[in-house]
């Protein structure tokens, strides 16, 4: 993908609300999860704690997608919320997901994460 997009994508995801930027966040997973040879689907509605479901061969993973804008800058590292945005304060069990996929806009970057890696 051209660089420009990219950046573009990343100005563009500054202007929205924090559930846009989410939804933008989780078609971006969704592109590159596809682009790796994944089969990405997303569950209808937002009842379920995952966002997207990836497969591989017979394969499923449910996956919680979170992404940041950029660091704080009085910051040196990034921070993403690993509870629910609703204002719930419920961490993401591995019952609930299998990873947690965090974007930073700003440097097209993804991080992934083992559920069992971010339960405590």
């Amino acid at each position: 993908m051209p660089e420009e997009t990219l950046s573009s994508e990343a100005a563009d995801a500054a202007n929205l609300n924090s559930m846009q930027r989410g939804q933008l966040a989780e078609l971006i997973f969704m592109r590159k999860a596809s682009s790796l040879g994944f089969s990405a689907s997303k569950p209808w509605g937002e009842g379920e704690r995952y966002d997207v479901i990836i497969r591989m061969n017979e394969v499923f993973w449910r996956v919680q997608v979170k992404s940041v804008l950029g660091k704080s800058p009085c910051k040196s590292h990034y921070r993403i919320k690993t509870s629910a945005g609703n204002g719930s304060r419920k961490t993401y069990s591995p019952h609930e997901i299998d990873f947690l996929a965090g974007y930073i806009f700003k440097e097209n970057l993804w991080y992934v994460f083992p559920a069992t890696l971010i339960e405590s």
